[in-house]
């Protein structure tokens, strides 16, 4: 007979704390994926009764449980592991009942009946792909989506942080109508996948009739057999056995990297193949340190997003970057991995380049020639053969940078990003996610970093103006800060900090400031110049200060956690553009967990913090945040 915390300990889960039969601890599905900041919040529950336990996170839905006896066998009991289908707006359709081996009925189906309970089968029920609302977010961001036979391998894969379906059937059997549908193909429209089979027959069948259907709905779709990877594979053999064997996410991206398309293969006749041109093999790729531009900071390939507010002085760091780049000088006391070339590409005041640049040059003593250019007359990012023009470009003044100087040309920036490509919505992914792909395909080509600036809105603790896929696409997002006085427009407390790195750290890297400098005299013998950053390395950062009322950060920090995990979008009132909003109820969960009451007396803890909610939610500015009742619950959102 299994413990508790042996049911806990073979799906990953903290055993609880002395005392304690109902708990909170982080997700072995998703924690590790999250943000850096939201890694280790609590938002799996986990419930151990006396006859067994079960748990549920209330950011990636994921749930499950089982008896301590065994005895579970289908729909006669309480499932051992269970998988939710959800649709589009998160709305749970069906779920998916995996029993323990042994059990005759191994899988079965249910739907809610929308009285808490369960009705055993899935008559009517919407059949959708398997973390549907999590896959369409991934595409948006222009990730890709493997795909699977079942939920269990499909969870392996998030664990590792590679976004993964499959659908709710499984494989048919071997010579039987393939169980995939056009619609599943449809959800993926526009995707790169990449197909992954179990290895046996129904498996393989199952593979070649998802990329066959799937072909004329995704971008590109690819077929990953393991088994030709892994000798050791055994019959039936899938991506949560390769897994388990030890492999590891580097491995996996190596060879998604290199899966071919379905039917391409290397001809084979008198010609000889030299396989190790083609292939790479286990133990002749070792680890390596990532190839840097700016160390710990900046990739030496990618996309890496510079956003602040208007004034707060992001073409201006722009400016010091590239000059760093081209003379090897440290950049906000970062060493410089690698000295390069830059090509600007802007679309605001191009004809202030020439003098920021030689107001920066000037403060630096600095005379002589570097490799930095900028582009007259700006590309059409919009047509094939405006695209494939700079990219000719820009591999001439590349080959002009390594004969005059010596260098590669090694990052583009764009600025900014939206006025460059000329965009319609700006709140729209899926013409966000184009221009991200766009931009990664021309740095691939080139071998350089992609740099486009872009706006924050309108409240800075947002982040990137729009569409969440600039975040979402970018390697590296690098925040330029300050404070801007409402009246005058006057900047003051700039601040440069990194808002996401996939690599590396997060947080605030230095203050700064923008200095005059004097270039010369105009005919009317009055002097001109321009500004250039003077990093403060070592002052004090704005998150450091003293915090404000600590309800007030509470409330912020628990709606953008729900928003960012839970939201919803809804249509608050007739006539009103739909929003993504949390429930209020879902907020005031997250801040009674984030609020910390130093009462040892339950009852008055709970009072408190009932009571600093209600000042905390009164206390929420009208212009930043609206609320209403839809869908029979309380909403509450951000305002643009």
């Amino acid at each position: 007979m299994k413990t508790a915390d042996e049911i806990l300990h073979e799906h990953g889960i903290a055993p609880p704390p002395p005392g304690k039969h109902r708990y909170y601890t982080t997700c072995p599905q998703c924690s590790a994926n999250r943000s850096r900041a939201h890694q280790k919040a609590a938002c799996l529950g986990v419930t151990v009764k006396g006859d067994g336990v079960k748990w549920g996170c209330n950011h990636c839905l994921w749930t499950g449980g089982g008896y301590y006896n065994g005895k579970i066998n289908g729909p006669g009991g309480e499932p051992a592991t269970t998988y939710d289908y959800r649709d589009e707006q998160e709305d749970l359709l069906s779920q998916k009942v995996r029993n323990p081996p042994g059990n005759a009925q191994r899988f079965w189906q249910r739907r809610p009946d929308g009285k808490g309970g369960w009705i055993n089968d899935t008559q009517g029920v919407r059949r959708v792909l398997y973390r549907l609302p999590e896959v369409l977010e991934a595409i948006a961001s222009g990730r890709i989506i493997l795909v699977v036979e079942g939920e269990k391998d499909a969870d392996s894969l998030w664990r590792i942080g590679i976004p993964a379906t499959c659908s709710p059937d499984g494989a048919a059997d071997t010579g039987k109508t393939p169980k995939w549908r056009p619609e599943y193909s449809e959800a993926l429209r526009g995707a790169d996948i990449v197909v992954i089979p179990d290895h046996d027959a129904a498996g393989y069948a199952h593979a070649d009739a998802t990329a066959t259907m799937s072909a004329g709905a995704a971008k590109r779709v690819r077929v990953l057999a393991l088994a030709k990877h892994w000798p050791e594979c055994p019959k039936g053999g899938d991506i949560s056995d390769w897994l388990a064997a030890g492999h590891t996410r580097e491995e996996l991206d190596a060879l998604i990297e290199r899966a071919p398309d379905p039917g391409s293969s290397f001809e084979v006749g008198s010609e000889k193949i030299d396989l190790f041109s083609a292939f790479t093999f286990l133990g002749d790729a070792h680890a390596a340190a990532p190839r840097e531009l700016i160390k710990k900071l900046l990739p030496a390939y990618g996309v890496a997003v510079t956003g602040g507010q208007p004034s707060a002085g992001k073409t201006f760091i722009e400016i010091h970057k590239a000059v760093c780049l081209a003379k090897s000088l440290p950049f906000f006391g970062r060493k410089i991995v690698e000295r390069v070339g830059t090509v600007f590409v802007a679309a605001e005041g191009r004809a202030l380049i020439p003098n920021r640049f030689a107001a920066a040059l000037a403060k630096h003593s600095i005379t002589d020639k570097l490799p930095i250019a900028w582009i007259n007359q700006l590309p059409d990012f919009n047509s094939p053969g405006g695209i494939k023009n700079f990219v000719r470009q820009l591999k001439a003044i590349d080959e002009r940078f390594r004969d005059d100087f010596g260098v590669r040309l090694g990052q583009v920036p764009i600025d900014t990003v939206a006025a460059c490509f000329g965009m319609k919505d700006e709140d729209d992914n899926a013409e966000a996610t184009k221009i991200c792909n766009v931009m990664r395909s021309i740095g691939e080509d080139i071998g350089a970093l992609m740099a486009p600036v872009h706006h924050y809105g309108k409240n800075p603790e947002s982040g990137l103006r729009g569409a969440s896929a600039w975040k979402g696409s970018a390697d590296i997002v690098q925040g330029v800060l300050a404070d801007i006085h409402p009246l005058t427009g006057r900047a003051s407390n700039r601040e440069l900090v990194c808002a996401k790195a996939r690599d590396g750290e997060e947080g605030s890297l230095s203050g700064f400031a923008l200095e005059f400098i004097e270039l010369g005299t105009d005919a009317d013998n009055e002097p001109y110049g321009s500004c250039c950053v003077i990093p403060a390395n070592g002052a004090a950062s704005r998150f450091d200060k003293p915090a404000g009322n600590k309800g007030k950060l509470a409330i912020l920090n628990a709606i953008n956690e729900v928003l960012d995990g839970q939201g919803k979008v809804i249509c608050p009132r007739a006539g009103m553009a739909p929003v993504k909003a949390a429930r209020v109820v879902d907020v005031r969960a997250e801040f009674d967990r984030r609020y910390i009451v130093p009462d040892d007396d339950p009852d008055k803890a709970a009072h408190a913090k009932r009571m600093a909610f209600k000042r905390a939610l009164d206390g929420l500015s009208t212009t930043e945040f609206g609320a209403g009742s839809a869908e029979g619950a309380d909403w509450i959102w951000r305002i643009r």
